[in-house]
C-alpha cells in the first residue's frame, strides 16, 4: 500500500500571517516600507468585513493550499465592485501572489536563521523565464554569506508578485559545485531582456520600489508605535546578566484577561491603562516616580495617548491598544531602567528605557514591553510577544538590543 502524503503548511508563515494587523490604507501608507510587512491593507478596500474577508481567504491559502482560483471566488464580489476583472484582473493576481510570498519568505527566513551553523551560505534563487525582472535575473545564483549586508537589501520578494527566493548551502556543497562567494554587490549592471535576450541599457541594481528591505528581519524586530529614537550606542556600559540565565520570578506571568479586545472606543483602552494606575476618571492624573538612581517624577495621564500635534487619539497605532494593561504595569513595575543617549529628530537627549518581562512557557520569556522615556515625554512604547512556538532565541536577540547604555535599575528579588 502507497502512503498518502499530506503537505504539511509552514508554521512560521502562519505565525507571521497570524501577527499581522489589520489597518486601513491611509494608515498603511504612512508606515516606513520595512514596518509595513507587519500590517496587511488592500487600496481600495477600508477596514472592516472585507477587508476580513480578503485576510482570511488568504491564511486559509496557507494554512490549507487553496488555490488561486479558490481565492477569487471567495473573494470575487468584492473584487468585481472595485472593477478588477478583465484588464485590472492583475490586482487580485498581485494581492494573491505577494502576500503569499511574503509569509512564505518570511517563514523561510525563520527556518534558516536557525540552521547558519550548518547552512552558512545563501543562495539567490530567480524563476529563469520570460516573466523575470532583469533587476532580479542578474542576481539568480550569486552566493553570499548568510550574515552578509546583501540579505538586508535583497532577501526576497523584492516586488510585487516576486517568485524570487533563497537556497541554503554548507561549505563543503559550495566548494563541490565551484561556487564563488560574493562579497561585494554591484551598483550597476546591463541587464539582458528575458524576451529577447537583447543587452538592455544599463541600470542601478536595486530591488523594485518599496522592498529594498529585509522581510523577515522586519517581521521579527520589536514595533515602535511612534517617535524616531536612534540609540547613539550600540552595548551595555554596566554588567547585565543573559536573558537566558535571568531568574525565573522576574518574568511575569499574563492571562488573556489582561489583554484587551480589540476594535473598542480608544477611550476605553485610555481609560483602562489608567486604571492600572487607580484612575478611574478619564480626565484624572498620578505622579509617579521612576525607580532607580534617576528618581525622576512623571504625570501619568490620557496625554500619553494623545498627539501633542492634532490632539488625535494615538493608543491604536499597530495593534498596541490590546497591551495597554502591560504597558501600565511596565511603568509601574519594571524589571529594568536603562539611561541611552539617542538622536530624536535631529537633536541628542538623553533617553530612558523601561523594561518589563512577560511569560510564554513556564519559566521562559514570552514578550517584552519597551517604553521609552525623553525629556519629561513618553516617545515610544515597543512591545513584542511571541506567538506560540516561536523561536525564543529570536525574541532575547532582539530584546538584548533594548538593553544598551548606563543601568539605572534592576529589579531585587
Amino acid at each position: 500500500m502507497i502512503p498518502e502524503l499530506t503537505p504539511l503548511p509552514m508554521e512560521e508563515a502562519l505565525d507571521f500571517w497570524r501577527d499581522k494587523t489589520k489597518l486601513g490604507p491611509a494608515e498603511f501608507r504612512r508606515l516606513t516600507a520595512a514596518a509595513k510587512v507587519k500590517a496587511f491593507a488592500v487600496t481600495g478596500i477600508a477596514k472592516g468585513a472585507e477587508l476580513d474577508t480578503v485576510y482570511n481567504a488568504l491564511f486559509k491559502a496557507m494554512e490549507k493550499g487553496t488555490t488561486f482560483e479558490q481565492f477569487k471566488a471567495e473573494c470575487g464580489d468584492i473584487f468585481t465592485r472595485r472593477g478588477w476583472t478583465g484588464k485590472r484582473a492583475w490586482r487580485v493576481d498581485s494581492i494573491f501572489r505577494t502576500n503569499i510570498q511574503t509569509a512564505y519568505n518570511v517563514g523561510r527566513y525563520t527556518q534558516l536563521a536557525e540552521m547558519t551553523d550548518t547552512f552558512p551560505f545563501w543562495k539567490y534563487s530567480a524563476v529563469n523565464d520570460s516573466r523575470t525582472r532583469p533587476t532580479h535575473l542578474a542576481m539568480n545564483g550569486k552566493v553570499f554569506p548568510a550574515n552578509h549586508p546583501f540579505w538586508d537589501q535583497w532577501y526576497p520578494p523584492n516586488g510585487f508578485r516576486c517568485r524570487c527566493s533563497v537556497i541554503p548551502l554548507t561549505a563543503s556543497q559550495v566548494k563541490k559545485r565551484g561556487l564563488k562567494v560574493e562579497s561585494d554587490v554591484p551598483e550597476m549592471i546591463e541587464p539582458i531582456d528575458p524576451v529577447t535576450g537583447n543587452t538592455m541599457p544599463a541600470m542601478q541594481l536595486l530591488p523594485d520600489p518599496g522592498f529594498a528591505h529585509h522581510p523577515g528581519k522586519a517581521y521579527w524586530a520589536p514595533t515602535q508605535t511612534e517617535g524616531e529614537i536612534r540609540p547613539l550606542v550600540g552595548k551595555a556600559i554596566s554588567v547585565k546578566p543573559p536573558l537566558s540565565e535571568i531568574d525565573p520570578r522576574h518574568i511575569k506571568p499574563y492571562t488573556a484577561d489582561d489583554l484587551m479586545p480589540s476594535g473598542l472606543a480608544p477611550e476605553a483602552y485610555v481609560t483602562a491603562f489608567l486604571r492600572e494606575f487607580g484612575v478611574d476618571d478619564l480626565n484624572g492624573e498620578k505622579f509617579i516616580t521612576l525607580p532607580g538612581e534617576s528618581g525622576q517624577v512623571l504625570p501619568v495621564n490620557k496625554g500619553l495617548f494623545v498627539d501633542r500635534r492634532d490632539g488625535s487619539w494615538k493608543v491604536e497605532k499597530t495593534g498596541r491598544e490590546r497591551y495597554v494593561k502591560l504597558l501600565a504595569r511596565t511603568i509601574q513595575d519594571p524589571y529594568e531602567a536603562w539611561l541611552v543617549p539617542a538622536e530624536v529628530s535631529g537633536r541628542i537627549h538623553t533617553t530612558i528605557n523601561l523594561i518589563r518581562l512577560f511569560g510564554g512557557e513556564p519559566g521562559k520569556i514570552g514578550g517584552f514591553v519597551v517604553w521609552s522615556l525623553v525629556g519629561d515625554r513618553w516617545m515610544t512604547a515597543t512591545t513584542f510577544m511571541a506567538a506560540p512556538g516561536s523561536k525564543e532565541k529570536k525574541l532575547l536577540n532582539y530584546l538584548e538590543r533594548q538593553r544598551v547604555g548606563r543601568l539605572l535599575y534592576r529589579e531585587e528579588l
